[in-house]
């Protein structure tokens, strides 16, 4: 296991000119290390058109490694939507999760024209949450929500431990 470095202001070349990026917990993450992400794609506006297109996208920006078959669920916390589309997908990249979020997620929801209201179980035309990065769990909800363990779990030997 590579050791991790906490520091107090950002870095952007190590002396040997290596690129380093700074993780969520401000922890230190050399750029040249690949790092596994999953990410779960959520749709229930134009959904046959708008999973799809968030994977082509993905493939254009990063190492598309697996894609999951497609979940159908209904809506959760609502009666009056569309079912969902939700599907999982499986990255390599050298991009930290924040920039995962900041120079892919974003945009791509942008592109696809995600609205976010304050009601978090509004429609969507494409969600984009990052699941696990480097096997280690980000989204709590994986052990609540059927739509997003069932996507994770086609891609990966992830098993939840949680205690009884």
């Amino acid at each position: 296991e590579k050791p991790r470095v906490s520091i107090k202001q950002p870095l952007l070349l190590s002396d040997k000119g290596t690129d380093l990026g700074i993780d969520e917990h401000g922890n230190l993450m050399y750029r040249n290390e690949i790092n596994k992400a999953y990410l779960l794609l959520g749709s229930n506006i134009d959904k046959e058109k708008n999973i799809p297109k968030a994977i082509r996208v993905l493939r254009s920006k990063v190492n598309v490694k697996a894609v999951s078959s497609i979940l159908e669920t209904k809506a959760v916390g609502t009666e009056d939507q569309a079912n969902f589309h939700n599907c999982a997908v499986q990255i390599d990249t050298r991009l930290c999760q924040k920039e995962i979020k900041d120079t892919i997620i974003t945009p791509i929801e942008k592109k696809l024209k995600r609205v976010r209201t304050q009601d978090v179980n509004s429609a969507r035309t494409i969600d984009i949450d990052i699941i696990l990065f480097n096997n280690q769990l980000i989204d709590d909800e994986f052990h609540i929500f059927e739509h997003i363990k069932r996507p994770i779990l086609e891609l990966t030997t992830y098993h939840s431990k949680v205690p009884d």
